[in-house]
């Protein structure tokens, strides 16, 4: 008596190779979607990127925020700027002391001030050195150089061009020596002397870098 196997019905074994697949499949998928979720939280935690730059044709300060993709430093939103002027600076602009050209301010003449990554990267410019004076305060917590411009009209007329000059010139390594030569003297006379001989120096003096996207290798400020 002969026998026979029983063949396996068409399809069957095409079936199960699919299934063996399946797991793979929906593991790749879950996975990458972790992995995006992990990414897309990177992104806005440590992504983040903030500081202030200021602008010496104009002396307004304003603040910058923007994200990009930890580490790869590529920018991924537009940059939210906010204009915030220091009481001091505004001081200087409704004496007159300076005149604001709003022309000059672009992409190159923005000057940074500070540049945090909440990744923990920072850095600042050398215009911060400016800043220290204008919110530098006195024993009364008044604004020291507002102060001092108020007492001193006729040497303020003299100084704060002369700051503004420098400022545009990116030299913002001689500006404590401004200072100081204006806290030295009572006599207008003797003050521009001073700050005659000491602005040469200017012309001899590394540009400062221009505003946050220099900084730190790359800043923040880009054409609005």
């Amino acid at each position: 008596m002969s026998t026979s196997a029983t063949a396996a019905p068409r399809g069957t074994a095409a079936r199960a190779g699919s299934r063996s697949w399946t797991p793979t499949i929906v593991l790749t998928i879950v996975g990458t979607l972790a992995l995006l979720l992990v990414g897309y939280v990177a992104t806005m935690i440590f992504g983040n990127v903030m500081g202030t730059e200021f602008c010496p044709f104009t002396f307004e300060r304003r603040g910058y925020a923007f994200r990009e993709i930890p580490f790869l430093g590529i920018q991924i939103s537009s940059i939210d700027r906010r204009t915030d002027t220091g009481i001091v600076e505004l001081y200087i602009i409704k004496q007159g002391y300076i005149v604001p050209d709003a022309t000059k301010c672009n992409s190159n003449t923005w000057h940074l001030l500070s540049l945090i990554r909440f990744r923990g990267t920072w850095a600042t410019g050398d215009a911060e050195l400016l800043m220290k004076y204008l919110d530098a305060r006195n024993n009364k917590d008044e604004f020291a150089w507002l102060k001092w411009s108020e007492d001193h009209p006729p040497l303020a007329k003299i100084l704060w061009p002369a700051v503004a000059q420098a400022a545009q010139d990116g030299n913002y390594l001689i500006v404590p020596d401004l200072f100081s030569h204006a806290r030295s003297t009572n006599d207008p006379v003797e003050l521009q002397k001073k700050l005659d001989l000491a602005m040469p120096k200017v012309v001899n003096s590394a540009v400062a870098k221009p505003q946050a996207e220099k900084a730190a290798t790359k800043s923040p400020a880009k054409k609005s």
